[in-house]
């Protein structure tokens, strides 16, 4: 991930964005490969959703 450098005018608000991006980046929960799996399956035409939820995806 690239985050820019901010002026000191900023450093208070988007300096305080930047930071937690980069301390979140790559620990976030979940499975990227399910998720690229879902994505595609639903581009495909192979998942049916029944709610706007990941947990309640069906597969048809």
């Amino acid at each position: 991930m690239q985050i820019r450098e901010v002026g000191e005018d900023y450093e208070e608000t988007v300096g305080k964005i930047h930071r937690f991006r980069k301390e979140i980046d790559g620990k976030m929960p979940g499975d990227p490969v399910r998720a690229a799996k879902v994505i595609a399956d639903i581009e495909a035409g192979c998942i049916t959703i029944t709610q706007m939820t990941v947990s309640n995806i069906k597969v048809k």
